[in-house]
């Protein structure tokens, strides 16, 4: 899936970023802020999609990327969600260029740990609580 052009008027998107099972992520930019974001566009127009969207609006936490917009893009209903933009190398990316130090680990656990309890406090269908 390739995407050329604006969506909602607001988002002009630029650079294909990554991919995965719901959907593809370009970057791109927002003409309200003028910050670039991320734009994810959802493979199917479920449920689901709608559910990952109203979840990350209900989240704000640093290890959790940032909620902008969410709506349709097309007269067939699919969908797309608009994240802060973090620019840099992605964890498996880095884990097979480096490792991580036993530090690393730890601290990143720790981290993952914080955004899951706020998942969690929050009631976002689908977070586990850790103990």
């Amino acid at each position: 899936m390739n995407y050329d052009g604006t969506i909602a008027d607001r988002f002009d998107v630029g650079e294909r970023v990554g991919s995965g099972g719901m959907g593809v992520v370009y970057r791109a930019h927002d003409r309200a802020t003028g910050r670039p974001v991320a734009v994810k566009l959802l493979r199917s127009a479920d449920e689901h999609a709608e559910r990952e969207a109203a979840a990350l609006a209900k989240l704000e936490h640093p290890g959790i990327v940032g909620f902008v917009a969410a709506g349709t893009y097309s007269t067939w209903g699919e969908r797309y969600l608009a994240m802060e933009y973090l620019d840099g190398e992605t964890l498996g990316a880095r884990f097979a260029r480096v490792g991580l130090t036993v530090e690393e680990a730890v601290a990143l656990g720790i981290r993952i740990g914080g955004a899951l309890g706020e998942a969690h406090a929050r009631r976002v269908k689908g977070a586990r609580r850790c103990s």
